[in-house]
Parts: structure tokens; C-alpha cells; sequence
């Protein structure tokens, strides 16, 4: 039986306003990652295991969820959670009940991502840096064509059938502008589209207490301001395109 399905999840953010804008959504950190990037600002969320993630069913998701009459859905996010192939039995189970199920992703898994993709409202994937760099970003071995694989996919999502975004932290110098020009110069000749909201979202690095502090100094913070300078640019590839920061929260660059 699909609810007897479990996932290992280290937390949960009853809710949120700004994950998923326009709705109240509640927040589901699954545990585990297979990259380890400096600027993570979820970084206990790394190992596969720890003693804080509990095994949980999709029955105890539910009831826990359950009392929680504000929110609009859910957002499985980590970590990575497209680690644990039990995923598509969660969206399937809770896009039954609630209007928005999004799914956060490093875009390593293609596959499970073609699974859910027909089950959730919002596939977000985090696109680390200019490909030739990425091993060194992300600290591990890394398969680029999954990677590749993932963002073709989603692309073609965003023209035929549901809301995306692809998302990249300036964390410079580790970070530098012309990896964000990269980026959505490929995104531009994959042909990703506005259509269903979707966007190429420049997030501002954070220092926060979920980066390691050995590494939280290591990256610039960027204002408002010289983030929407590099936004503009990025206009010229001709998709869509947003900031999310302390500032502004999430901003729509017209």
C-alpha cells in the first residue's frame, strides 16, 4: 500500500509565504544530499542519515499535516529529495488533497523528476554554475548530462505543461557574473519560457546560520540593487526572469 511508503525527513516549516509566492505553503526537508556546496544554507541536511531524520508514511505526513487549514500545499525540498525514489508516492498522495506541490531539486535524478513532474503544480531546480566549474562548486563528482538531461526536461515543462523555476545563488567570488550569463544563455537556447509563471531566479547568498561557519564568510552578499543590474542583463537571452532577496523578497524583473 502506498501509504505504508516512507521518506527520511529532518524537518518541517509549517508555513511559508515566500517558497511558493502567491500561496501559504508548508515546508518538507527531506534528508540527504549527493552534492556539498559551500554556500548550502541547509547544510545539516547533507548526510543521509542523522539522528534527528525520522521515517516517516505518508499517513503520519498527512496527519501531521492535518491542522495546518492555512496553507494552499506542500513543498518537498532538502537536502535533495529526488534521493528517495518514495517521493512520487508522496506527491501523488498529497496532490489528491492540496491545490500546490512543488518540488525542490539539484536536477541529478531526471528520471524520478519525469515521474512527479505530472503531479506537481512547481518543479524548482538549482542550477550551481557555468558547467565546466560544477564539480568544483559542488564539492563532489558530478554526472553532467543528468544535470543537462534535467534542465532539458524542465524547459520543455515550462512551454508544455507546468510551472518552473531554475534557480542559482550568486555566492561570489566562487560565483562570478559570467556564470549567471552561462546559464541563461543555455537556458535561452533550450528554449525556456515564461509560460505557467515560470523564471530564471538570481537568489542572493545569505550567511545564515544553516551555511557551515567555517564557510559562511568565504561569499559576498550582494544588495538589491547590483543583483537587478545582473537581472537586466540577463534579459537580453530573452526569458523570464526574477530575484529573490532580503530586500525585496521575490521580484519580478519586467
Amino acid at each position: 500500500m502506498e501509504e505504508d511508503k516512507t521518506l527520511y525527513i529532518a524537518g518541517m516549516k509549517s508555513q511559508s509565504l515566500v517558497d511558493e509566492p502567491g500561496y501559504t505553503v508548508a515546508m518538507i526537508y527531506l534528508q540527504g544530499c549527493n552534492l556539498d556546496c559551500g554556500f548550502c544554507h541547509n547544510s545539516s541536511l547533507i548526510p543521509m542519515f542523522t539522528a534527528k531524520s525520522k521515517k516517516t508514511s505518508i499517513a503520519q505526513l498527512l496527519e501531521k499535516l492535518e491542522d495546518n487549514f492555512l496553507i494552499d500545499g506542500v513543498i518537498f525540498t532538502g537536502g535533495e529529495p529526488t534521493l528517495q525514489q518514495n517521493l512520487l508516492h508522496f506527491v501523488k498522495a498529497l496532490s489528491e488533497k492540496y491545490k500546490v506541490i512543488g518540488v525542490d531539486t539539484n536536477g541529478t535524478n531526471p528520471k524520478l523528476l519525469a515521474e512527479v513532474s505530472p503531479f506537481v503544480t512547481r518543479i524548482a531546480m538549482d542550477v550551481k554554475c557555468a558547467f565546466e566549474y560544477y564539480e568544483k562548486v559542488v564539492g563532489k563528482k558530478v554526472d553532467l548530462e543528468k544535470i543537462k538531461a534535467s534542465i532539458d526536461f524542465l524547459c520543455k515543462r515550462s512551454r508544455e505543461s507546468g510551472r518552473v523555476e531554475f534557480r542559482m545563488v550568486y555566492a561570489p567570488p566562487v560565483i562570478s557574473i559570467e556564470d549567471v550569463m552561462a546559464v541563461a544563455e543555455y537556458l535561452s537556447l533550450k528554449g525556456f519560457t515564461g509560460k505557467f509563471k515560470s523564471y530564471f531566479v538570481i537568489q542572493q547568498y545569505i550567511p545564515s546560520d544553516g551555511v557551515r561557519e567555517d564557510r559562511r564568510k568565504l561569499y559576498q552578499t550582494m544588495i538589491f540593487d547590483k543583483l537587478q543590474i545582473i537581472a537586466q542583463n540577463v534579459k537580453k537571452y530573452g526569458i523570464p526572469v526574477a530575484i529573490r532577496c532580503q530586500e525585496k523578497g521575490y521580484f519580478i524583473i519586467d
